[in-house]
């Protein structure tokens, strides 16, 4: 049981510590000889009293850590009083025993940050914010003021931003890509592709992401390199591009001649339409031989062209939406994927690429500087690198597709 001459030497402390003020209410539990004392005050409900209010309790408040400094000041009516505060301050809290007393803060250049008031019985508490320098307070009667300062050395848990990718954070600043979504999306598809040991095999990424033709047009892999350029009527929108099918293509500026690998190659798509089966080419180019994706070219025909000059082999698909790849990784065979899963491997010689002297392009095909079959499908994703083996093919595909349906547009 709490003795009784506790709680009544609690209460004068209280009293004390409350500016003579006396509580509401006292809780007591006796099961674990506790109790609380609720405040007049607004802004402390219940608990130990913060020892801070008067002169007469600064020589413990002092011990606490998060308490500053504290001073008692006599004022005349609309007197003025200026307060310097300690670099360690990041509360303040005034009390004052008649008028109003108002209360403002001041920044090093002496811009108003902040105002507020006190009056008996509910106290001014003010948060100081990084630059703020001075306190100014008018009190509106003869009165005493108390002010008491406070910098907490505590840890304060703090929510720090989502730390991106520094090649995906680049490609943010320069295609100015500020969806949080977008962004996550981004991301995780770059730590991902990295993950899976294949991020270093792209030349070009085009994540299709930000709603515009602007930011569609950069490459994620290296903004400052292989920006399409737009051409025709394409539409940009959440979903990614969409050609109109007769005029519409973007160039990429990549022409495998000069970027390609001899013998190691790959072109991929993220295609979200159901193509029908007409003559039209999504992504490549045309010169000394063929080098892109055709799907249902002519007629139901997946091509994979990754050669200069020659035949090429072509499978039926049994759809044409997800991700489309076609891959080489030596000089005698090509392979087609769908969704991760193999659908194509044929004899292809791969003699030379130095005759492929064309830009690529997306939603079109570009032979010399002419642009035709172009097509009216929804790309979400375009990808141009080396080739890629079947186990990358599979980790990428995971990747890519977890990339899509965070952005709400997987098939």
């Amino acid at each position: 049981m709490l003795l009784k001459k506790n709680i009544q030497a609690y209460v004068k402390m209280w009293g004390e510590v409350n500016g003579g003020r006396r509580s509401r209410s006292l809780i007591i539990k006796d099961h674990y000889h506790f109790f609380a004392i609720k405040k007049a005050n607004p802004y402390i409900s219940t608990g130990e009293p913060m020892p801070y209010a008067t002169a007469a309790r600064y020589p413990t408040a002092k011990k606490q850590r998060f308490h500053t400094s504290y001073q008692a000041q006599g004022v005349t009516a609309a007197q003025v009083v200026t307060v310097a505060l300690n670099s360690r301050t990041n509360r303040v809290r005034v009390t004052t025993t008649a008028g109003v007393a108002t209360c403002r803060l001041r920044n090093a250049a002496n811009l108003v940050m902040f105002d507020t008031s006190a009056i008996p019985g509910r106290d001014a508490l003010i948060f100081v914010g990084t630059g703020t320098n001075t306190l100014e307070i008018t009190n509106s009667a003869i009165a005493t003021l108390g002010i008491s300062q406070q910098g907490f050395t505590h840890t304060i848990p703090v929510v720090v931003a989502p730390a991106f990718d520094p090649d995906a954070q680049a490609f943010f600043t320069t295609a100015g890509i500020t969806d949080p979504t977008q962004q996550a999306a981004v991301s995780a598809l770059v730590v991902g592709l990295k993950a899976n040991g294949t991020w270093s095999k792209y030349h070009a990424i085009y994540p299709f992401v930000g709603g515009t033709a602007s930011r569609h047009s950069f490459n994620l892999k290296n903004p400052a390199t292989f920006q399409i350029t737009w051409g025709g009527t394409v539409t940009h929108d959440a979903n990614g591009i969409t050609g109109d099918g007769s005029t519409g293509y973007g160039s990429t500026g990549y022409t495998p001649s000069v970027s390609a690998t001899l013998g190691s190659n790959s072109v991929s798509l993220y295609c979200r339409t159901a193509k029908a089966a007409i003559q039209t080419i999504e992504m490549g180019c045309t010169a000394a031989g063929e080098w892109g994706l055709g799907l249902r070219y002519p007629s139901d025909e997946f091509y994979p062209m990754l050669q200069e000059g020659g035949q090429y082999p072509s499978v039926i698909l049994a759809a044409t939406t997800g991700w489309i790849l076609a891959s080489r990784n030596n000089m005698t065979t090509v392979q087609g994927y769908r969704n991760g899963g193999l659908v194509l491997d044929e004899a292809q010689t791969q003699n030379a690429i130095n005759g492929l002297n064309s830009q690529m392009a997306v939603l079109a095909s570009r032979s010399e500087t002419v642009w035709n079959r172009f097509s009216p499908v929804n790309l979400a994703l375009v990808n141009i690198g080396l080739g890629l083996t079947a186990g990358e093919i599979t980790a990428d595909y995971t990747t890519i597709q977890a990339f899509q349906t965070a952005l709400g547009r997987q098939v």
